[in-house]
């Protein structure tokens, strides 16, 4: 199903659309990166069983002590690069819901009656979702554990591995666990503390549902010894400044730790801190109003950290749609330096307080195709940044009833942030390869995650979208 890129100077679909872009530059080759020289092929892995929509989230896929290691859903899922099926290592058990805890999965969409449901004992699962997987060595530590955050109805946990086996639930002393409906899908290693961040379920996808607990301060923890627990609380509450949303991303770059908050209405927020002994650490706002475009930049979607600067994507939702109909708008790629300062790399050219901000690349929200929704990946392999988008057109096109599927997920990439150049385009070939939501890379590879809607192949094939089976994973090699 995937095209193997063709050697620096070509693209994979042969389509023109990274020069077009490029357009009133003086013409550059495309990045002679080591991925777009050695192609990417598919591996013999068969798509976990239970894949549902909304599964892989940015940072789903890592390796780790020389195995891939996949977070699915509610489960956790490895595989050596060179086998045809995962070894199951984790798989959030089943809970009864509760009147409290019913109303909120009532919200949320997992039940029509919270009532009814806590009435008849309905279960569900008690992690919804899980991501992202963080390496990280805590004090005292020989080696390095992987850890994973959840998404849950009674709030997020955390899980962790110590070597090949299965993940275990690590301790959160020192972060409340009562707040309902709450995530904990923001990590990051910053020097030696893991950071935390747990935040509300912002409905950023569903026009029609507002956003839970997204008045709540946002709140960021670390810890030198998460495997035995002692969390800190690194920041103050809303950062001592009255913010208020979840935490979508933490990073860390040029000494400086990094939490980005979603903002529906005004958009996203980025704030830094250097990382001391003494907490809470000094946090200063390095970006707001989603730099300057509001509510069409609500959430910060993937980080990625290349040289001395962080790169960070925000988009407002898988549809270009968001609270209040705000919208299109296709995703955009900007970078901080270790100044604090930062760039527009891809997006729409803007007046800001910091002058005007137009994208160094030469290229418009999505890459120049506005139906790239999201960029949901990011990831620095090799010297060169790599992003995986979330492409709408295929969706579009069955609404409005298109005969052909036409759009599909791309994968791009670039040495220094500017000049960019397309690996994958169309879905390499396939419209229903709608996003490539995680990626990851060691010394020895670079893997990418593709996700095809089989529905969208059977509704465009007149057949009933229950026929279709779910989603199917393609995990592709390349280096």
């Amino acid at each position: 199903m995937v095209k193997t890129p063709k050697t620096a100077g070509g693209t994979a679909s042969g389509s023109s659309a990274g020069a077009g872009a490029r357009r009133g530059k003086a013409a550059k080759a495309p990045v002679d990166a080591p991925l777009a020289a050695g192609g990417l092929h598919p591996l013999p892995l068969a798509t976990p069983a239970g894949l549902a929509p909304g599964a892989l989230g940015s940072g789903a896929l890592a390796v780790f002590r020389g195995r891939l290691v996949l977070a699915a859903g509610g489960a956790l899922h490895a595989a050596a690069p060179d086998a045809r099926g995962w070894e199951p290592l984790f798989a959030t058990p089943w809970r009864m819901l509760t009147p409290n805890v019913a109303e909120t999965a009532e919200k949320l969409g997992f039940v029509e009656d919270g009532a009814a449901a806590a009435a008849m004992g309905v279960q569900v699962p008690q992690d919804y979702a899980l991501g992202p997987l963080v390496a990280f060595q805590g004090r005292g530590e020989r080696k390095e554990s992987l850890y994973c955050g959840t998404s849950s109805l009674w709030g997020g946990r955390l899980l962790r591995a110590t070597g090949p086996g299965r993940f275990a639930e690590a301790p959160l002393a020192g972060i409340a666990r009562e707040r309902r409906g709450e995530a904990l899908t923001a990590l990051a290693a910053a020097g030696d503390w893991l950071l935390a961040a747990p935040g509300p379920v912002l409905h950023l996808t569903e026009r029609r549902r507002a956003p839970l607990f997204s008045d709540r301060p946002a709140r960021v923890f670390g810890s030198r010894t998460p495997g035995v627990g002692h969390w800190q609380e690194v920041a103050l509450p809303g950062f001592g400044a009255g913010v208020a949303g979840g935490v979508t991303a933490l990073a860390f770059a040029h000494g400086h730790a990094y939490a980005a908050v979603a903002g529906p209405d005004r958009g996203f927020e980025l704030w830094r801190a250097a990382p001391r002994d003494e907490v809470p650490w000094d946090w200063t706002r390095v970006i707001d109003r989603g730099g300057h475009r509001y509510s069409h930049a609500p959430v910060v979607t993937a980080t990625a950290v290349l040289g001395d600067h962080l790169y960070l994507a925000a988009g407002i939702s898988e549809s270009g749609f968001g609270k209040d109909h705000a919208g299109p708008a296709a995703a955009e790629l900007l970078r901080v330096a270790p100044d604090g300062g930062w760039e527009l790399l891809v997006g729409r050219p803007r007046f800001s307080p910091d002058g005007l901000k137009v994208p160094l690349s030469g290229l418009g929200p999505g890459f120049g195709d506005g139906f790239n929704t999201l960029v949901q990946s990011l990831v620095a392999w090799r010297g060169a940044l790599y992003a995986g988008t979330r492409n709408a057109r295929a969706d579009y096109d069955l609404r409005k009833g298109a005969a052909e599927l036409a759009g599909g997920a791309a994968l791009w990439v670039s040495a220094d942030g500017v000049d960019w150049a397309p690996v994958v385009e169309n879905g390499a070939g396939n419209p229903a390869m709608t996003a490539i939501p995680a990626l990851a890379g060691d010394e020895a590879a670079f893997y990418a995650a593709g996700l095809t809607d089989l529905a969208m192949l059977a509704a465009a094939a007149g057949m009933a979208a229950e026929e279709a089976g779910g989603l199917e994973l393609e995990i592709w090699r390349g280096g």
